[in-house]
């Protein structure tokens, strides 16, 4: 089954849900590594489970943990679930995201110390970006580069079924956040998968009598209206449900890789540090990856 790419030029979030704070900005820095053995107990800092200051506006730092593990050793683990709320995620995109091969849960920073321990055993890598109060922030998580071929099925937010062929392609996940209008100290994420063509074309158009030529990168935005609101406290953590054992789920297309001795699969923690405008200078104590 073939198919031509969708060419959805320089919006590549225009399938996700309208921003809650107007325009977009992208503002991340890359590390080659997130370990930080000083702070080992809560990364929130003073915006912890107890609540972050009332009042002022709010900037969100996030930061974006990968974790890539045997298959199986966090997804099928329930000592790792049992320490997750599944319930903040509306039980109708749960479902669907089930279905696809993914699961998503939130948990409490009160049990970092936990997840850190994964952090560091792991090696995990990660990426940091930072919202402010009038631009939401995103960040785009690289998960397989370089696919020569690949099916794809998957359920829509309507539980329709999609099936598609790509060649040449790397497969990322799109990360929208910002925060939240109504609950001071909560952040908004919003999660859309995209497989990016490798190839490339030339398009060109008239305008005002002028040539004007360009370079067009297709791609194809999967949107499962992933978008929910992580209370102050806690953070996001999204990896492989068992559906994602078949080859063409959206799951083991994006999570799950074959490794030299065997398959993988990426576990994503992703930290929001919401703080007031002016305040994050008086926090030293505050969990940050290393520059």
């Amino acid at each position: 089954m073939k198919a031509y790419w969708a060419v959805l030029g320089v919006l590549v979030l225009s399938g996700c849900p309208d921003a809650p704070t107007g325009s977009t900005s992208t503002d991340s820095v890359p590390h080659s590594a997130i370990q930080n053995d000083k702070n080992t107990a809560n990364p929130a800092g003073n915006n912890s489970a107890s609540g972050a200051p009332a009042g002022g506006s709010y900037v969100v730092q996030l930061d974006a943990y990968q974790l890539n593990v045997p298959f199986g050793a966090l997804s099928r683990n329930d000592e790792f679930w049992k320490r997750v709320d599944e319930t903040q995620i509306e039980p109708a995109t749960y479902d669907v995201l089930v279905k696809n091969g993914v699961r998503v849960g939130t948990a409490d920073l009160s049990d970092w110390t936990y997840f850190k321990s994964l952090v560091d055993r792991y090696q995990a890598t990660g990426i940091q970006g930072t919202a402010t109060p009038v631009k939401e922030a995103k960040l785009e998580i690289p998960l397989k580069s370089g696919v020569e071929y690949q099916d794809l099925f998957y359920f829509d937010d309507r539980n329709v079924l999609y099936g598609r062929t790509f060649e040449r392609c790397d497969n990322v996940l799109a990360v929208d956040f910002a925060a939240s209008r109504m609950r001071q100290g909560d952040t908004i994420i919003r999660i859309c998968p995209i497989v990016r063509g490798l190839r490339k074309r030339f398009e060109v158009s008239v305008l005002n009598e002028e040539r004007e030529i360009t370079l067009v990168r297709p791609e194809q935005i999967i949107d499962l209206r992933l978008k929910t609101e992580v209370q102050d406290g806690h953070f996001l953590i999204l990896g492989p449900s068992r559906s994602a054992k078949w080859p063409t789920s959206l799951g083991q297309t994006f999570l799950v890789n074959q490794g030299h001795a065997g398959m993988n699969e990426t576990v994503l923690l992703l930290v929001p540090h919401a703080y007031r405008v002016g305040e994050r200078s008086n926090s030293p104590d505050t969990y940050l990856l290393p520059h």
